[in-house]
This record gives C-alpha cells, structure tokens and sequence, in this order.
C-alpha cells in the first residue's frame, strides 16, 4: 500500500533524514516516535506529498504522492485542523468531494456514509467552531473516507484531547483498518497509542530504526535524545 524507498530530506544545512525505509501493508497500524525534531512531521510531509524527498522515493501503491491516483488513495490528518470554522460538518465533507472531482449523488452519499462511519451524523449540520476537540479531528478522519483513502496517515492526531476523545477517535481508525484494509501510519507522543500496533519505529539521527516489541522500554528509548 505505501512504500518508502531510501528517502532523504536535507533542511537547510541539516540532514532531516537519511536512507529512511518503510513499508506499511493494508490493515497494518504502523508508528513513528521520537522526539520533537527528530523529523517525524518531515516524513510525513513527503508521503502526503507536501514536499519532495531530495533523494529515494515514496509510493501509494504504484504511484506518486503527488500523482492523481496517489492523491486519491491518500488520506491525511495533521495536528493543527484545517477546518473552515463557519461551515458546518456536512458542507465541508461536500467542499472536500468537490475537489476530488464528487458530485450529485453519488457525493451526496459519500459524505452521508463518511459522517455515519465517524459517528457524526447528527452533527452534519452543526457548524465545524461548535464540534469538540474530538469530534473536529473525527470529520477530518472522515474528509478522508469521502475519497475513499487506502493509505491515512496522522501527524499526533489525538494531541489535545482528553483521554476518552482519544480512545474513540483510534477505535474509528481501528474498525475502519479492520472492515476496509485501511493502511495507517502515524506519529504520536501516548504510550497507549502504540498498543496494537503492527510495527514501531523510532527515527534516530534522521535514520530509522525498529523499536522491536511495543513496550514501555522501548517507548522511553524512543524519545531519548
């Protein structure tokens, strides 16, 4: 489902990452640790396609993140919402179908089917500035489900929620990898969000590296600078 094949990424006069591989296959909770500035943002920017990796590639399948068909079977959710306050649930669902080429009926049901995976369907005429921490990040998760997305990668995307937003927002994602062989990658700084995961990584000194077991050991190792 997603490939990263010995990307590297230099900022400035720093070497971000180096040589970095990575697989993630459908259905598989994949994750990323280290500490701030280790270059897990940076990573993730390159699969989703916001930057270009200097050297190496990164594949959605058999195509480029930037791509059309790359586009299509990528889904993102990234620590600071980009939601339009003023518009309601619904009417963002349908902006974000619109512009990956939805429309009639067939977006309309899209967007009936992504509110209701999410749990948000009585909320689809609620403006996005009066939804919940936890409720803004699982309509992010659902712009993702308008397009379909195969590949969803989040950048920490329980930051800021109260334990209990946290805990529905990944049993979402996990009922979701489990029904449609959604492929999931992402970063985060909660011990407990590592649980059940396929793989762990921790990115050291811009390589990555495996974290072995998804323990507590190698949790704490994982942020040591």
């Amino acid at each position: 489902m997603l490939d990263i094949d010995r990307v590297a990424k230099t900022l400035g006069d720093r070497t971000v990452l180096q040589e970095v591989c990575l697989s993630v296959r459908a259905g598989e909770r994949v994750a990323v640790l280290g500490p701030n500035g280790a270059g897990k943002s940076t990573l993730l920017k390159l699969v989703t396609g916001v930057w270009r990796p200097d050297h190496g590639s990164v594949r959605i399948g058999d195509a480029a993140p930037r791509d059309r068909i790359g586009r299509l079977r990528l889904g993102a959710v990234f620590q600071e919402p980009g939601l339009d306050p003023f518009m309601t649930a619904r009417e963002t669902l349908r902006m974000h179908g619109v512009l990956y080429g939805l429309s009639g009926r067939p977006l309309a049901r899209r967007c009936a089917g992504a509110l209701e995976e999410v749990e948000l369907t009585e909320l689809g005429g609620r403006e996005n500035r009066h939804l919940s921490g936890g409720q803004r990040r699982r309509l992010e998760l659902a712009r993702c489900l308008v397009h379909q997305a195969s590949v969803i990668v989040l950048d920490e995307p329980t930051a800021g929620l109260d334990p209990l937003a946290r805990e529905s927002l990944w049993a979402t994602i996990d009922r979701l990898r489990a029904e449609r062989g959604i492929a999931v990658l992402f970063t985060t700084h909660h011990f407990e969000e590592i649980d059940g995961c396929d793989r762990v990584f921790r990115l050291r000194a811009g390589r990555l590296e495996d974290c072995g077991a998804p323990d507590r050991a190698a949790f704490v190792s994982a942020f040591a600078h």
